[in-house]
């Protein structure tokens, strides 16, 4: 069930919506470096020169494409647990710290580049971020989930100058008087390389926007069963064809969408009557390789990243 404006509304599955179900073979999954194995691994994506990095609770850690170790760098003793984790156009790596209230970048050795805030907005609301990205022309994109705010801005110095603020700040509406971009619930925000527009996680929604004026491009997603539906909307990698895969972490399925954004496959490997679903434990992170057709989703309780080949 969803509660919608104070309703409580039952939500079904589409009898008629058939899912179109890929399964992908599994490859094994690893557990990183011997005797300092992964900690609540979290993000993942691909390093500057082409390794898979995971980042966990205490640093990250680098691995080839079969998932065999390589090396790892490790967070300043202090530091608290990093909410996100993302790579700079430079290599480096972005990371915010929720409950600190702060922004970091790092270099390829865990050396400390940057640490930055930014500006504190009047009343009781806090800075929070959940995630930080990066655009080609250098602005950072900024995901506050206190706020429920997505805001644009450039480093000077060790605070960020602010140029644009998508979103209200939380408790200055009601559900009755949102407008369309108004983000409550933001988790993530994404952007797509190759169309430029951002993709900003609302619990199980999808909200596309355009960079240059904030405007909503497009809605996606919601609660439900149905195949273009979520538990969870988690995180995406978008495919060079244009469409986009997203994570559902609570139904444990990546989920296909295409450039109109409409649904186009469901990706799991245990399918039975009620129960479809791949082969991981509560899953935190995706990416993919293109080339090898092979996706990655780290688990955040089994600490470990799998690995599932797409066979075509």
């Amino acid at each position: 069930s969803e509660v919608v404006d104070g309703k409580l509304l039952e939500v079904k599955a589409a009898v008629s919506d058939k899912a179109n179900i890929i399964k992908p073979v599994a490859k094994g999954e690893f557990l990183g470096e011997e005797l300092y194995e992964l900690d609540q691994p979290k993000d993942i994506g691909w390093s500057k020169a082409g390794e898979l990095y995971v980042a966990d609770r205490t640093g990250i850690q680098f691995f080839d494409k079969d998932g065999k170790y390589a090396h790892r760098i490790n967070f300043v003793k202090g530091w608290s647990v990093p909410s996100g984790c993302t790579i700079d156009k430079d290599g480096g790596y972005l990371l915010a710290f929720y409950t600190e209230q702060v922004l970091r970048k790092i270099d390829e050795t865990g050396k400390l580049v940057w640490q930055a805030k930014y500006p504190l907005v009047e009343g009781k609301a806090t800075n929070n971020p959940n995630y930080i990205t990066v655009d080609p022309d250098g602005d950072y994109w900024i995901t506050d989930g206190v706020r429920y705010q997505l805001l644009k801005g450039t480093l000077d110095r060790d605070e960020f100058k602010i140029s644009m603020t998508i979103g209200r700040v939380s408790g200055t509406y009601t559900a009755t008087t949102r407008v369309p971009t108004d983000l409550p619930g933001i988790i993530k925000a994404f952007r797509n390389p190759y169309t430029g527009n951002l993709y900003v996680v609302l619990g199980p929604s999808i909200k596309v926007l355009d960079p240059k004026t904030g405007k909503v491009i497009k809605e996606f997603g919601g609660f439900g069963l149905e195949n273009d539906k979520f538990q969870q909307a988690g995180d995406i990698f978008f495919k060079k064809n244009g469409n986009c895969l997203i994570l559902d972490p609570m139904m444990n399925t990546v989920k296909e969408f295409g450039k109109d954004y409409a649904y186009v496959a469901t990706y799991a490997n245990e399918v039975k009557p009620g129960m479809v679903k791949l082969s991981s434990n509560f899953s935190t992170g995706l990416t993919y390789d293109e080339t090898l057709n092979r996706m990655y989703i780290s688990s955040g309780m089994g600490n470990r990243v799998y690995m599932f080949d797409i066979v075509k």
